[in-house]
């Protein structure tokens, strides 16, 4: 029986790819990421950062991606596997469909990509709804504290609102494409 395929944000994706991300840290790929994409709606490269973090041990639990420690500071290092390449050969085609406006029925990888986008969304929504209830609960027990988190609940129910767009926005061409 064959392995499901793991689905990946098209940008992080077609970073993976470059023959450059190959023994990397999360701040590296951090740095690249922000380069090329910016900071993916996340407020600061500490948000992108703990994001990317998420995302590579996923990929380390699918055997994908190689984690090692290496040197004296302990530098925590990624290299891809060799599953990796076996699983993502077409990958740059993926990312560059990803971008497309208005999928066509028969455009059934689109369709994939989009639906993989939206349970990404949809992963980052139930985070940023968690982190929003931990706020409310932090500030109910810790009154004196209201002040130094009100800027972090707004700025996580900012991103809630952002993510809720984007997920209706695909649900909505997933539903015209559907017709």
């Amino acid at each position: 029986m064959g392995r499901k395929r793991t689905r990946l944000d098209p940008d992080l994706l077609k970073l993976l790819l470059d023959d450059d991300m190959n023994d990397f840290s999360v701040i590296e790929l951090r740095d690249s990421y922000a380069e090329r994409f910016g900071l993916g709606g996340y407020p600061d490269r500490s948000e992108l950062r703990k994001w990317l973090y998420r995302r590579l041990l996923l990929l380390v639990r699918k055997d994908l991606l190689v984690r090692s420690t290496l040197g004296e500071d302990n530098t925590v290092r990624y290299r891809k596997s060799d599953s990796f390449s076996m699983e993502h050969p077409s990958a740059r085609s993926e990312c560059s469909q990803a971008k497309s406006l208005v999928p066509t029925n028969s455009d059934e990888s689109s369709m994939t990509v989009l639906r993989a986008r939206l349970n990404l969304y949809q992963v980052d929504m139930l985070a940023c709804a968690g982190e929003c209830k931990e706020y409310q609960q932090i500030v109910e027990e810790f009154p004196q504290l209201k002040e130094s988190v009100e800027p972090m609940y707004r700025n996580a129910r900012e991103r809630s609102s952002e993510l809720m767009g984007q997920l209706r926005a695909i649900n909505n061409l997933l539903h015209q494409s559907a017709h």
